[in-house]
């Protein structure tokens, strides 16, 4: 199992450019391990003080073979 921290803004993941962000889905969205957690709330933080609606999310990932 792994766990990865992430922002969500409403339906909307985050993905962090030089520029600032963007809204994506998740498979482009920017996502930091555990050990970087005080770096996804320090980004999180940021885009609330500019008034996104943003919110810190933590995914777990379990892994399992496929089978059809």
């Amino acid at each position: 199992m792994s766990e990865l921290l992430t922002i969500k803004v409403g339906a909307e993941y985050v993905r962090f450019a030089t520029e600032g962000f963007e809204c994506c889905q998740l498979n482009k969205a920017s996502v930091f391990p555990l050990a970087q957690a005080q770096e996804a709330k320090l980004q999180c933080r940021k885009l609330v003080e500019t008034g996104v609606a943003a919110v810190l999310i933590k995914l777990t990932i379990d892994e399992e073979p496929f089978v059809e």
